[in-house]
C-alpha cells in the first residue's frame, strides 16, 4: 500500500510536458481568433532611470494641459448676466402662473355649470336659484388656490 500512495504522488516529466502541452493548446483554442498577447521586446535605452522619469512626468503633463486647456476658455457669468437670465425665468414663472390661475377659473366655472344643471334638473322650473352653494363653494376654493399660487413660488 505505501508503494501506491508513493505512485500516485510521482509525476513524471513526461506528464508535466504533456499537461504543458495541453494547456497550451488550450490557450491557442480560446485565442485562435486573435493572436495571443505577447510582449514586445524592450530596447535598450541608455538614459538613466532619472531621465526617463522625467520625459515621463513632462508627457502626463502635457497631457494634462491639453486636456483642461479648455475649461480656461469656458468664462463665467458676469452679474449682469445672471440678472438678466433671472428676469427671463421670473417672467416666465409668472406666465406658468397666470396660466394655472385661468386653468383653475374655467376648471370652477365648468364645475359651476355642472352642479347648476343637476340642479335644474332637480328643482322645478319655477324655483331656479341663480347661483346654488356647491357652485358657490367651489369658486370659493378655487380662488383661496389662485391665491396662494404666487405664495408657492415666492416661497421655492
Amino acid at each position: 500500500m505505501t508503494e501506491r500512495n508513493l505512485d500516485s504522488r510521482f509525476v513524471s516529466e513526461d506528464s508535466l510536458d504533456e499537461a504543458k502541452k495541453e494547456r497550451a493548446e488550450a490557450w491557442r483554442k480560446a485565442y485562435s481568433t486573435d493572436p495571443p498577447p505577447s510582449d514586445p521586446p524592450t530596447a535598450y535605452d541608455p538614459r538613466t532611470l532619472y531621465e526617463r522619469l522625467q520625459e515621463q512626468k513632462r508627457k502626463k503633463e502635457e497631457e494634462y494641459a491639453d486636456s483642461h486647456r479648455l475649461s480656461k476658455q469656458i468664462r463665467l457669468l458676469d452679474h449682469e448676466e445672471t440678472e438678466f437670465l433671472d428676469a427671463i425665468d421670473d417672467q416666465e414663472n409668472e406666465k406658468l402662473v397666470a396660466k394655472r390661475r385661468q386653468e383653475l377659473l374655467e376648471v370652477a366655472e365648468f364645475q359651476r355649470m355642472v352642479a347648476e344643471k343637476r340642479v335644474n334638473k332637480e328643482t322645478p322650473k319655477k324655483e331656479l336659484p341663480k347661483k346654488t352653494t356647491v357652485a358657490r363653494s367651489l369658486v370659493a376654493k378655487i380662488a383661496v388656490v389662485a391665491k396662494e399660487i404666487p405664495r408657492e413660488k415666492a416661497a421655492e
